[in-house]
């Protein structure tokens, strides 16, 4: 059942919307030369210490992927943050349609159980865990 949302709710949601598309343009410039991304967050100490991608090496580069419009090589690249890529774009849509359209859902104000938290917790582990076995298993293939 939708409800009407307050005038407070859509500012938040045009807030959450205006970050999704920030953070989308910021990866778009990484993505095509514009930024440099590896200046604003570094090399990867794992990969330094150990020669072996980290659970979370090659999100950046996916995420750019995505948000290039390259959607099959951000889940080539590093299958983790194209579902990241995925759900923030989710997010972002239902942000668009809460502060331009007025359209709300019952399932955004059901709140979180312990239950749901321990569910998002384990898919999150899983998603990271099968995205670095990706990785993982590439690097060894490739004799890194």
């Amino acid at each position: 059942m939708n409800k009407h949302p307050t005038i407070r709710y859509r500012i938040v949601a045009a807030v959450v919307l205006i970050a999704v598309i920030g953070i989308f343009a910021v990866l778009w410039a990484g993505g095509t030369g514009r930024v440099d991304m590896s200046r604003w967050l570094g090399i990867c100490g794992f990969r330094q210490s150990y020669a072996l991608p980290c659970p979370f090496c090659h999100i950046t580069h996916a995420a750019e992927a995505f948000a290039g419009g390259r959607v099959i090589e951000a889940f080539y690249v590093q299958p983790a943050g194209g579902v990241f890529c995925v759900v923030l774009a989710g997010a972002g849509v239902l942000a668009l349609l809460i502060a331009v359209f007025g359209v709300d859902s019952a399932f955004l104000h059901q709140g979180l159980s312990w239950r749901m938290v321990k569910y998002l917790i384990v898919s999150l582990i899983i998603v990271v865990g099968a995205g670095w076995a990706v990785t993982l298993s590439r690097a060894m293939a490739q004799g890194r």
